[in-house]
C-alpha cells in the first residue's frame, strides 16, 4: 500500500509539474504571437496613414490640374488673389504631404512621389501666371496661411517656392 501510495504521489507531481511546464510555454509563445500582431498593426496604422496622405496629396493635385483646365479655357491673363492664395495654399498642403510622408519613411521618390515644384512644372499655364504674380507686388494674397507668415514681407505670397 505504501509502494502504491508513493508511485500515486508520484504521477501526481509528474502530471503537476509537466503541466505547469506547458503552461509556462504557452505564455511564452502568447507573448511573441501578442508582439508580432502589435509590429503588424503598428505596421498597417502607417501604410493606412501615408494612404491618407498620398489622397490628400492627389486631392490637392487634381484641384491644381482643375484650376489649369479653368485658366487654359478662359485664357486668362493674370491670376487673381484668391486664385494665388488657392495656389499657395494647396502648394502648402503637398509640402506638408510630402514631408510626413519623408517622415514616416514611406517616401518613395520619382515617378510615384512628386515634389511641389515638379508637381508645378507639369501645369505650364499655371505655373507661368502663378510665377508671374508672385513677381507682381500689386498681388497680395487675400489669405495668410502660417503663423510664421505674419512677419513675412506683404508683397511676398506665403507657402510659395521660388
Amino acid at each position: 500500500m505504501n509502494l502504491t501510495l508513493v508511485s500515486l504521489i508520484f504521477f501526481f507531481m509528474l502530471a503537476l509539474i509537466a503541466s505547469a511546464v506547458f503552461y509556462y510555454l504557452s505564455l511564452q509563445n502568447l507573448a511573441s504571437i501578442r508582439r508580432e500582431v502589435d509590429k503588424l498593426h503598428a505596421q498597417a496604422t502607417v501604410a493606412r496613414s501615408s494612404t491618407m496622405l498620398r489622397n490628400e496629396r492627389a486631392r490637392c493635385q487634381q484641384q491644381l490640374v482643375g484650376m489649369e483646365a479653368a485658366l487654359l479655357a478662359s485664357d486668362q491673363s493674370a491670376l487673381n488673389p484668391q486664385e494665388v492664395s488657392q495656389v499657395d495654399a494647396t502648394a502648402l498642403e503637398i509640402k506638408n504631404c510630402n514631408q510626413a510622408l519623408k517622415n514616416a519613411g514611406d517616401w518613395m521618390g520619382l515617378p510615384f512621389d512628386l515634389e511641389w515644384v515638379d508637381m508645378l512644372d507639369k501645369l505650364p499655364r499655371l505655373n507661368a501666371l502663378y510665377r508671374a504674380s508672385l513677381l507682381d507686388p500689386s498681388q497680395v494674397p487675400l489669405v495668410i496661411l502660417d503663423s510664421q507668415a505674419a512677419s513675412a514681407p506683404q508683397n511676398t505670397p506665403t507657402g510659395a517656392s521660388r
